[in-house]
């Protein structure tokens, strides 16, 4: 038999005030699918109600409520910029997660004279 259980990672955490949110470790098959149809839809109207759909696949229950109940309070809201700067963040937080080691790459022949790291970016 073959194990395909991966060890847990811990939630991702972010706060707007005094609310914490909590997001899963890793994008799910479902997200990643939510997030390729939100890229090709044209009706703005449809992406807004795609990314609810979204957000309670990423957030954990009670913080997808709390933000979605969040956008909606014209007394304590979550403000279109917020928003923006939370799902740039967001991504950024599951890009630098990979749900696996890179292969080693190879060498290259020394007669290229280029490093396959020229001009990347190392990431602290």
């Amino acid at each position: 038999m073959k194990d395909f259980t991966r060890p847990k990672k811990p939630p991702i955490e972010f706060s707007i005030d005094d609310d914490v949110f909590l997001c899963t470790p890793e994008v799910t098959v479902g997200a990643a699918t939510q997030l390729a149809q939100m890229a090709n839809e044209k009706n703005d109207m449809q992406r807004m109600l795609m990314l609810g759909e979204l957000l309670d696949l990423i957030m954990f229950p009670a913080s997808a409520q709390l933000f979605i109940a969040r956008m909606r309070n014209p007394e304590n809201p979550i403000t279109n910029e917020q928003l923006g700067d939370v799902l740039e963040w967001l991504m950024e937080q599951y890009g630098e997660r990979p749900t696996r080691p890179s292969p080693a790459s190879s060498s290259g022949g020394s007669d290229t004279g280029t490093e396959s790291t020229a001009g990347v970016q190392l990431v602290g």
